[in-house]
């Protein structure tokens, strides 16, 4: 089963492609020079939509969007990932979404209001590294791990 797992953000998003629960391909799309954030958006899009159609998964994970600071990100975010799905709803590809404590809690993390952002990041860089001997940036890392736990519940429904 291909997998193609997202962690979209408002400047660099990760995405990772995995067959059968192993990364084959993963990137960071880094679009933080572009300030325009409606283009931003429509680029990110475009470049994510690129590599499903490259790719062609069997399901898609896209990360759900948890409340942010600044309402328009929230608002990008949001958007980002409604065309993310709509996507996959054309092309007739099953989609999952996530939320992050949901894909977290899956792999086994320390999580909670204790637990700071750095932290969690670099939990998935360590799983990343520990699991599959990869060194990677944080925004891959966090595709990476979207992806496996993600196959993993899929992978135990069938």
């Amino acid at each position: 089963m291909r997998l193609i797992a997202t962690d979209q953000a408002s400047n660099v998003s990760g995405v990772a492609v995995l067959d059968d629960g192993v990364p084959i391909h993963y990137e960071a799309i880094d679009l933080s020079k572009d300030k325009d954030p409606d283009h931003r958006t429509k680029e990110m899009f475009l470049a994510i939509a690129a590599l499903f159609e490259q790719y062609k998964p069997d399901y898609i994970a896209v990360e759900g969007v948890q409340k942010q600071a600044n309402d328009k990100t929230m608002i990008m975010l949001s958007g980002l990932r409604g065309m993310l799905i709509g996507w996959a709803y054309c092309h007739c590809i099953p989609i999952v979404s996530p939320m992050p404590v949901e894909w977290r809690c899956v792999l086994g993390y320390a999580q909670g209001p204790k637990v700071k952002r750095e932290q969690l990041k670099e939990q998935s860089v360590n799983y990343v590294r520990e699991r599959f001997g990869i060194v990677a940036t944080e925004d891959e890392c966090e595709a990476i791990c979207i992806g496996v736990a993600m196959y993993s519940q899929l992978a135990n429904t069938k």
